[in-house]
């Protein structure tokens, strides 16, 4: 699961990263990365003051979705329309039950956004104890919105802590703590512009 412990081989892979992110910070031999700020705010500890443009850079769909359920009055979706908006209902003949629907009188009633939150590797995780079985009403819509910008903002904390174990083994723990990510990210990487073709001259079919 998101957040749990990493299958050792691949902690390796990741402390190993860290470990040439530090020998770059040392050397001065900048590397064609291109991690969002959520990354390395991770890397130094850091917790995000800005989460919607942090989720923004990270994942735009998901953002999206966060924005429009947080905002549902500015968007004229009011508790009367809302079902007809966000809920598909069948003949429950004709449809199986679904983990986030139900039958309803004849109805299969199903929403189309349920409290679960699909991860950057297309993990189902319930953003809370039996969200499989709850529909998304609109009532409960900025509280949904909310937990998965915070379940999103939470990916990648085992990988950013080997990275950083990693990273520590050749910098100092206390020369990070004088950094902002800013500086991180300019110690560690080449510009945005030099990036793309350093991609670009590797062999990536040899």
């Amino acid at each position: 699961a998101p957040g749990g412990p990493l299958d050792p081989v691949k902690v390796s892979w990741y402390f190993a990263l860290g470990q040439v992110m530090g020998m770059a910070m040392r050397t001065g031999v900048r590397l064609p990365l291109t991690f969002p700020s959520l990354v390395w705010k991770g890397l130094l500890g850091e917790v995000s003051t800005a989460p919607k443009e942090d989720l923004l850079e990270t994942d735009v769909e998901l953002s999206n979705v966060v924005e429009c359920l947080s905002n549902l009055e500015a968007l004229g979706v009011t508790q009367d329309n809302f079902r007809s908006l966000f809920v598909e209902e069948s003949d429950a003949d004709d449809a199986e039950p679904t983990l986030d629907g139900h039958h309803a009188g004849g109805v299969a009633v199903r929403s189309l956004i349920s409290p679960v939150a699909v991860t950057a590797t297309g993990e189902r995780v319930p953003l809370f104890r039996g969200a499989e079985q709850v529909a998304l009403e609109y009532d409960s819509a900025k509280l949904y919105a909310a937990l998965l910008e915070r379940s999103r903002l939470a990916e990648g904390r085992p990988q950013m802590r080997a990275i950083r174990e990693g990273l520590t083994t050749i910098v100092p723990r206390d020369v990070l703590t004088l950094l902002t990510w800013e500086e991180l990210r300019r110690a560690v990487c080449l510009d945005e512009r030099d990036t793309a073709p350093k991609l670009d001259q590797w062999q990536w079919g040899a």
